[in-house]
């Protein structure tokens, strides 16, 4: 099988080691798989001719975008992953349109559209890492969902190619939303805006759920581009807090907020983005995503402090974040969810972790339509498979952020090299040399790390466990021999040449 992958793809696009398979075997959610192996696509047409050989032989095909998926929606279970990361070209920018491979960044496109005076405002928390394909998979809805909707509302146009090979083309309402279960999005037309000129952003702090609920419902109608929330609970919990009570935070694309500063209303944004990983990196690593409606706000969070259990959300979309500690504690907020009358999936997907409480009917004609043979991303969204979960990682959170500034992981764009993949070698004790060959230790991935992992510390104390096990690069051993034989990393000098030829090049 490897073999047959490597002429479709090359030998450098395929993986089968222990690395490769250990690093994609997590995505964001506490779920754990096992992939057989992965390959790198660089062209539709290589995508087209491995799912027929996938279809004809009976591999299972798990497609993945960056892996900050909350619900094990990239978790392979015995089968193959087709990473996306190296298809990430935007083909072309017009008046109102744009056209993107499935792997571009979402940062990355949204910096070269503003470029141009323009926006895609589709803003999950996860921008900095997630990937146009995973986000279209997904349905991704963000901060700004309340005044321009998900991601959906934003496509045009999807190149997709079904299990068995054949390449379509279709506006995308069949594909948008279906979590990689029924084709793999190659290349998406998504429609885009002008960029506001201005932003404007006004905090409240408020005492309880019922004033939450009277200013977020004060406000729906008036054209606020995000209504953001932080619980008094959360705000408790996190070091960087934004107060001591209950926040919401509203935007405006123009200067009615009382924060006119647009560095500041940028910085806060995206402080806001960071909740979820702060309170991950307190224990607090499960987390729900229900959509409640509005007249029922109070009466959720209400519910959700007599449990002591933190929230966030994106509040004028109505999602609502609970976190908490234990999986156990999940039958609570489906019993409150319940109550509410609320959707118990709100913008993460059902993947693994979510069929038990909902699935997409929508899908199941398709699914029997497009993959009759279940041959791609199988036990997801469809109520089938037992979920493995795990405990979790305790390194990092895993929520990929890091991706987004390694520049090691920007060349070689596979997991195994990004600092979240080397924390989950970490976390195994993986005794590798892939410690000192690819960590540069520029300590870019501790600069964004929503979480504070330090994780280039921890690498570095992984590097000294390696040396105590005696495990060390070929080119390090000879670096460290010189040491103690010659007192210096370069092994016996000339003492006729000068000091300086040692050192420059």
């Amino acid at each position: 099988m490897i073999d047959d992958f490597i002429k479709i793809f090359g030998r450098e696009n395929v993986g089968a080691d222990v690395k490769d398979l250990l690093a994609y075997s997590f995505d964001a959610s506490n779920v754990e798989g096992t992939p057989l192996a992965v390959v790198w696509p660089l062209a539709t047409k290589q995508v087209a001719e491995f799912m027929k050989y996938c279809n004809k032989n009976d591999v299972k095909v798990f497609p993945r975008g960056a892996g900050t998926n909350l619900s094990g929606g990239a978790v392979p279970f015995k089968g193959v992953v087709v990473d996306f990361s190296r298809m990430n070209r935007i083909l072309d920018v017009s008046e109102g349109s744009v056209v993107v491979e499935p792997g571009v960044v979402l940062e990355d496109l949204e910096r070269e559209l503003n470029q141009r005076g323009k926006t895609l405002p589709v803003v999950p928390a996860s921008d900095k890492a997630c990937t146009v394909g995973g986000c279209i998979a997904e349905d991704s809805a963000g901060i700004r969902a309340v005044k321009y909707g998900t991601m959906k509302d934003w496509v045009t146009e999807l190149e997709v190619v079904l299990p068995d090979g054949r390449i379509l083309k279709t506006d995308g309402k069949d594909f948008s939303g279906s979590e990689g279960i029924i084709g793999l999005i190659t290349k998406a037309t998504l429609r885009i805006r002008e960029k506001p000129e201005t932003r404007s952003l006004t905090i409240f702090e408020l005492d309880s759920p019922g004033e939450v609920q009277e200013k977020l419902i004060s406000f729906l109608t008036q054209g606020a581009s995000a209504i953001e929330f932080v619980s008094r609970l959360a705000n408790g919990i996190v070091k960087k807090p934004f107060g001591l009570k209950n926040t919401l935070l509203v935007e405006f694309e123009d200067n009615r907020g009382a924060i006119k500063d647009q560095n500041e209303v940028k910085r806060i944004t995206e402080h806001r983005k960071t909740i979820s990983s702060q309170l991950a990196s307190e224990g607090f690593v499960i987390v729900e995503d229900p959509k409640v409606p509005a007249e029922k706000i109070a009466e959720f969070l209400e519910e959700l402090e007599k449990m002591g259990i933190p929230s966030y959300g994106h509040l004028g979309y109505g999602v609502v974040h609970p976190r908490m500690k234990r999986n156990a504690e999940r039958a609570k907020i489906a019993g409150l969810v319940a109550k509410v009358g609320a959707n118990p999936v709100g913008e993460h997907g059902i993947g693994v972790l979510k069929k038990a409480v909902k699935t997409k009917e929508w899908l199941l004609p398709l699914k029997q339509k497009y993959d009759p043979d279940n041959i791609l991303n199988p036990g997801k969204v469809l109520p089938d498979t037992h979920v493995p979960l795990v405990e979790d990682i305790k390194v990092c959170v895993l929520c990929g952020m890091c991706r987004s500034r390694c520049p090691v992981f920007r060349t070689l764009l596979t997991e195994s090299v990004s600092p979240r993949g080397l924390a989950i070698f970490i976390e195994k004790k993986l005794k590798d040399t892939v410690f000192w060959e690819k960590c540069s230790q520029c300590r870019a991935c501790d600069s964004v790390c929503p979480m504070s992992a330090h994780l280039s510390k921890k690498i570095r104390e992984h590097r000294q466990w390696l040396i105590g096990q005696g495990i060390e690069t070929d080119s390090n051993k000879v670096m460290m021999d010189n040491v103690r034989k010659y007192g210096n990393p370069f092994g016996k000098i000339d003492e006729t040449k000068p000091v300086k030829e040692l050192y420059c090049c």
